[in-house]
């Protein structure tokens, strides 16, 4: 006597082969792939043909949803759930080699349930909504592609409703994200927000990960991140967001960010390279050059550079507010460029290499060594310290060279502080700023605090 069971398995494989297009075995029906979803163990493959299905679909734990490349589509059903709801538990989830369109302003893919989410060859595009979200549990995605509708001719107008456009895509809340060879763009808030746990961004090509996507690149709120081989650029300005390819602020109850970048590049964004606050940052062989606003703006942060490149950002390379820690050992700062920028009493502009600021007497002594750093072609300042009339902890420089040709240009210089005879010994000035810092005895306006941008990371 044949079993209810044995009679579902057959009927399936039956919708599987009239549905299915040539070369591509598959389902190709919404209430086949629902059925084959539900009737799956762990274990077990689901494949889907080279067609378009329609719908929101349940993928359980441990089976692996898989199509025949970008021509096998799920698309956002009737409904405001996920197009896929995946539960994770002790073994590994997979979805594989199809395209997942959410238009609806719903997730394409949320994963839920603590366990591992493996995401391979897969196309995200949001026209409304999200991307992928994972709440606690691991999610990896390689060799996949998150697109949402924003280019540079939509930006400025462009809303920030998730039921009206594509919004993040990628949120992680307390889940361990690991990316490799993934890329993303075009969204209207950020292409990754993070809050808690961790992310782990691998490439190894030259092409753009992360570009022509408006707000935010990546938010980090308590979360650590760790980018390796990344290339970040072309962040889109609008709807009061300047821009910023990576912004790292404390998460809930204020846990602390950390942000190690290596062999990473930032370029040409509307805004900010890295906006950082309450944030220990490790930059190792990193550059950030061409971006509208400073390079790295690093509030109240603990920093560890080697190897750093910061050319051509606005206004200045590297600012350091009231900062802990600082040590950088190697690296090019120069010809940053002139704009306008928050100073105490409203704007000035600026074009720093290094700013270096205590704000006032009831935040940490300036504790900063330099080593091997040329500062060249800042058109104001090669590197400007300011201790609100106190002494530093630690002001070491070492082999720091500093040359301009503009005939205003100062080289190294320090105010409102006090130093002893002969801090400035390992530095070799060239150029215009030999003169121009012996002669310079008055005061310069400094880079000054601002507020984060106003994130709230996504709920899943």
């Amino acid at each position: 006597m044949t079993s209810y069971r044995a009679t579902k398995v057959l009927l399936l494989a039956v919708l599987a082969i009239s549905c299915q297009s040539p070369g591509i075995a598959g389902v190709c029906s919404a209430d086949a792939l629902s059925m084959a979803l539900a009737s799956a163990a762990p274990g077990d493959h689901v494949s889907i043909g080279a067609c378009t299905i329609r719908g929101n679909f349940a993928v359980p734990a441990g089976v692996t949803l898989v199509g025949g490349g970008p021509t096998s589509i799920v698309a956002s059903g009737g409904a405001m759930a996920p197009v896929l709801d995946v539960t994770t538990g002790s073994s590994t989830t997979t979805i594989a080699s199809l395209t997942i369109e959410s238009s609806m302003g719903q997730l394409g893919i949320r994963a839920s349930g603590g366990g591992m989410l493996a995401v391979h060859d897969v196309v995200v595009s949001v026209t409304r909504g999200l991307g992928i979200g994972a709440r606690d549990g691991a999610l990896t995605i390689s060799h996949s592609q998150l697109t949402g509708p924003l280019d540079a001719t939509n930006a400025a107008s462009a809303p920030t409703d998730p039921s009206q456009t594509g919004t993040w895509g990628l949120v992680g809340s307390g889940a361990t994200l690991s990316l490799d060879d993934v890329r993303f763009s075009g969204f209207a808030v950020g292409a990754i927000a993070v809050e808690g746990g961790s992310l782990d961004w691998t490439d190894d090509d030259t092409l753009a990960d992360l570009d022509a996507s408006r707000g935010v690149g990546i938010a980090l709120f308590g979360a650590h991140a760790t980018l390796t081989g990344v290339e970040l650029g072309g962040m889109l300005s609008g709807i009061a967001m300047p821009g910023v390819a990576v912004v790292a602020i404390p998460g809930a109850g204020g846990a602390r960010t950390a942000l190690a970048l290596t062999d990473t590049t930032i370029a040409h964004g509307a805004g900010y390279g890295v906006f950082a606050s309450n944030t220990d940052v490790t930059l190792t062989h990193a550059s950030v050059t061409g971006v509208g606003l400073v390079g790295l703006q690093l509030q109240g942060c603990t920093l560890v550079a080697t190897q750093l490149t910061l050319h051509a950002n606005g206004g200045a390379g590297l600012a350091l507010l009231d900062s802990g820690t600082v040590q950088i050992d190697g690296g090019t700062i120069s010809a940053q460029s002139t704009v306008a920028l928050p100073i105490d009493a409203g704007t000035s502009r600026v074009a720093d290499g290094i700013a270096i600021r205590r704000t006032s007497t009831s935040t940490g002594a300036i504790d900063v060594a330099l080593s091997n750093v040329h500062l060249d072609d800042n058109p104001r300042v090669g590197l400007l310290i300011d201790a609100a009339g106190t002494a530093p902890m630690r002001l070491t420089l070492t082999n720091v060279e500093t040359s301009a040709t503009d005939a205003g240009a100062l080289g190294v210089v320090a105010q409102r502080t006090m130093l002893p005879a002969g801090w400035d010994s390992g530095v070799r000035r060239t150029g215009m700023t030999v003169a121009n810092d012996a002669a310079f005895s008055g005061m310069i306006d400094v880079i000054s605090l601002v507020m984060p941008p106003a994130l709230v990371a996504p709920t899943l």
